[in-house]
């Protein structure tokens, strides 16, 4: 199953990096996979490799407050043991953009990211357990 979520216009042609986003606001239970397809101006069409986010998973086990958030970002992580979880925040484009390596107990945890260096977008927080578990939620940079 295929379906555009969103269609954006190009800022056209530039010497230097452009930045896009944009947000599924209706994405589907448990897995979505997106890929970014890019037309040039000479018809020329190519394709970003997919990304996979477990919305289900990433309801359940992992919140984030302030959403949208401007300064910092509250995440709320239920893990079922004592252990650390790398947490990973990653732009549109799926570039690593803030890693911090935390230290949970079983049952809730919160934690504070500073994130007011970051850009006004759209990002994928990733946290992922010494057990190969791994949830993503979404946020906006304000």
């Amino acid at each position: 199953f295929t379906s555009e979520v969103a269609r954006l216009t190009a800022a056209g042609n530039s010497n230097t990096t452009k930045n896009y986003s944009t947000t599924d606001v209706q994405p589907l239970s448990n897995w979505n996979y997106y890929r970014i397809k890019q037309v040039d101006k000479d018809g020329r069409t190519t394709y970003s490799n997919i990304a996979a986010i477990n919305f289900e998973k990433a309801a359940a086990l992992l919140i984030v407050y302030p959403n949208p958030a401007k300064e910092k970002l509250t995440i709320e992580y239920t893990s079922t043991k004592t252990g650390n979880v790398q947490m990973q925040v990653m732009d549109s484009k799926g570039s690593l953009v803030l890693a911090n390596t935390v230290n949970v107990i079983t049952g809730r945890n919160t934690n504070t990211f500073n994130i007011a260096a970051l850009s006004k977008g759209v990002y994928v927080l990733k946290c992922s357990d010494a057990d190969g578990n791994v949830n993503f939620v979404k946020f906006i940079k304000e």
